[in-house]
């Protein structure tokens, strides 16, 4: 989104922002696909040779570190996120493998609608609380 069409309401990303506390309302927006298991690998190399040489699926750990994810049927990995800055660590965290979070997913993959969590803990922001929001659609 232009800077100029966003307007002077919204953060760099489009995001709007709370007229009442002047902080932004969403910190980044982010893309994560569906990737099989049976795609995992292709689709990291696909993510190396797209100009991300570190690219990994990943899980997050209780002690808050970044692991290559176990293996499981399928993951939705956080491929796009805007502003990159302080959101790197986000890049690669496979959303499926927090149990929350796949409930959303899972919910509005079937329901292909908009479905929002409860207020949950983001990697790139390990002592705050944020909203995530998941939107499934088929191209």
């Amino acid at each position: 989104m232009d800077r100029e069409a966003a307007g002077p309401n919204t953060n760099p990303v489009g995001c709007p922002k709370s007229a009442s506390r002047h902080q932004n309302l969403c910190g980044a927006l982010e893309w994560a696909p569906f990737v099989l298991h049976t795609e995992r690998e292709a689709f990291e190399l696909r993510m190396k040779a797209l100009g991300i040489p570190e690219f990994r699926i990943t899980d997050h750990t209780e002690q808050g570190k970044l692991v290559p994810a176990a293996s499981r049927a399928y993951y939705v990995p956080v491929t796009y996120v805007q502003p990159l800055v302080s959101n790197e660590v986000a890049v690669g965290f496979d959303l499926a493998s927090d149990q929350t979070r796949k409930l959303v997913i899972e919910t509005a993959r079937k329901a292909q609608s908009l479905v929002a969590t409860a207020r949950i803990r983001l990697v790139q922001e390990p002592e705050g609380k944020s909203n995530l929001v998941f939107w499934y659609f088929y191209l």
